[in-house]
């Protein structure tokens, strides 16, 4: 087809015009699941070699820089071929479109190359089965994996079979990966990442399964005597009757008064200590009729801050000075705790976001801050242009929950986007050792070190000034964190939640920052950023 005939050259504009045509009739389209990938890419092959006369065009990383037009209708040849949803994601030259679409469904936890794993693992060799049969059947598996563009990798095949064995419940794992891999389609999906967020959604289940009211942080148990019934009553030998009974006590009907609601008021950090406050009521008829009633001298003390003097509802460190959530409560009947019902009353936490509340549309950042890894991970730089706090480490959060839509992260220049996937909590290291915690901080796999947002820091009630290289953060509670001047950037100190177990002191909610919640007397520290340093 290509000569030096106006009528022929595939770069003219003439050309070009009866493009949708000609590739209409020549090419297969892809289907929107890629299920046809395979032939797709064999055909597309064979057009563009046959339009351009040249073979292995789309090896050529130097085309477009070359021959700028005519990569431009070979980008425009692959558009028409691809569905709309799938050529709004391409950009860029000819082979970088179809990185893009191979990236789409070729990764460690393609759906497809999960099934055929999975079917190489059920072919089992029997007893009647021939040997020649059974190994034929397994080569025939690994020629349609490596036909479905597998890579035969050690990380890659230690990445499928991460989630080989996953349940149901893990199905966002493999959404996570896939959103990560179109937004960096040039990096493949390693088996760090796969494992990263299978951890992330191991703890998401691990914290839902601790109680039925993981999603809240503050419930009332009110404890309520416990109803004898039939299937709870004792045999009618074991209980000795009174001179005094009525006949109507005597005829089966249990002795007992009702007793006065005491209301209780736990965050879920402390129901394990709820098992000290319990005791069995010895007053209680035989064995069989005990029941477990929490004894009032041993809750003599606020069980959200330790303190006396109040209870926990009227708490400062429980309360919402945020936006009017509404009537969000929630009444839940006969909570079984250690054999005792309760009636208990949820109550939303107003310090942890919940996939309900709004979250950003999206987060900014420089690039070099976010992209370039920093030479210790316990060291979280300091950034005036962050809009919010950023980690590419997941050991350095707790409380980690899985968003239910990854959330863009632009960056100062026009390279692909990062996305956000997870949220927690995040720790700093005070000065004299103990944890901050840093409510809503967000994880992104692309982030090669942690970003302290000093704007949010400042909005939520905190201050920050710098005094020649030293900085001084001072959080809304009044904490304080000294940063550290190194590499043109201010430093803080992370806490790996790993070293938690060999803290001094446990963490406690008085040395919590409720970044979420600042106090409203407190004024931020206007400081002129020019003298930052920040590049």
């Amino acid at each position: 087809m290509p000569t030096d005939s106006p009528e022929n050259d595939w770069k003219s504009a003439k050309f070009q015009a009866g493009l949708p045509t000609m590739v209409k009739n020549a090419g297969d389209h892809l289907k929107d699941d890629g299920s046809n990938y395979a032939d797709w890419e064999y055909r597309v092959t064979r057009l563009i070699e046959t339009v351009t006369g040249r073979e292995n065009y789309l090896d050529d990383s130097e085309a477009h820089l070359r021959d700028l037009r005519g990569d431009r209708v070979i980008f425009s040849i692959i558009d028409l071929l691809v569905p709309a949803d799938i050529g709004r994601r391409l950009s860029g030259s000819a082979q970088s479109a179809m990185t893009t679409i191979w990236s789409l469904f070729f990764f460690p936890s393609c759906t497809a190359h999960i099934a055929a794993w999975k079917e190489a693992q059920d072919n089992k060799l029997t007893e009647d089965m021939d040997i020649g049969t059974y190994l034929r059947k397994m080569d025939m598996k690994a020629m349609d994996l490596e036909q479905a563009r597998f890579k035969w990798t050690k990380d890659s095949v230690l990445g499928m079979w991460y989630q080989l064995g996953l349940p149901s419940g893990y199905a966002n794992v493999s959404m996570v990966l896939n959103t990560r891999l179109r937004s960096q389609p040039d990096q493949p999906v390693s088996a760090r990442e796969v494992e990263e967020a299978i951890r992330a959604k191991s703890q998401e289940h691990g914290s839902m399964s601790t109680t039925t009211l993981a999603n809240f942080n503050a419930i009332d148990l009110n404890a309520t005597q416990m109803p004898i019934t039939g299937n709870r009553r004792p045999f009618c030998n074991s209980i000795a009757p009174n001179p005094t009974d009525t006949a109507s006590h005597i005829s089966g009907a249990p002795i007992r008064s009702p007793m006065s609601q005491l209301t209780y008021t736990h965050t879920f950090q402390q129901l394990n200590a709820i098992d000290h406050h319990l005791t069995p009521a010895s007053n209680i008829g035989g064995a069989s009729q005990r029941r477990i009633l929490p004894r009032v001298a041993d809750l003599d003390h606020c069980l959200c801050c330790g303190h006396t003097g109040h209870w926990a509802r009227a708490c400062p460190y429980n309360q919402s000075t945020g936006p009017n959530l509404g009537n969000r409560q929630m009444r839940l009947n006969l909570v079984d705790v250690n054999g005792t019902k309760f009636t208990a009353e949820v109550l939303p936490d107003s310090t942890v976001t919940t996939d309900n509340d709004a979250l950003p549309d999206g987060i900014w950042a420089l690039e070099g801050n976010l992209t370039e890894a920093w030479d210790n991970p316990d060291e979280g730089v300091s950034d005036t242009g962050a809009t919010h706090n950023v980690t590419g480490d997941m050991t350095r959060l707790t409380n980690i929950r899985m968003l239910t839509r990854p959330i863009p992260v632009s960056v100062a220049t026009k390279g692909p986007k990062a996305y956000v996937t997870h949220l927690g909590t995040m720790h700093l290291q005070e000065d004299d050792g103990s944890p901050i915690p840093i409510h809503n901080t967000f994880y992104s796999p692309a982030a090669q070190r942690t970003l302290l947002s000093l704007p949010e820091l400042v909005e939520l009630g905190g201050s920050w000034n710098v005094y020649g290289k030293d900085m001084v953060l001072k959080a809304p509670c009044g904490k304080i964190v000294s940063a550290k001047y190194k590499d043109r950037r201010w430093v803080v100190p992370v806490i790996n939640t790993s070293m938690f177990s060999t803290l001094s002191e446990p963490v406690t909610p008085s040395h919590g920052v409720a970044l979420s919640h600042p106090p409203k007397e407190s004024q931020p520290i206007r400081v002129n950023t020019a003298s930052m340093g920040t590049p």
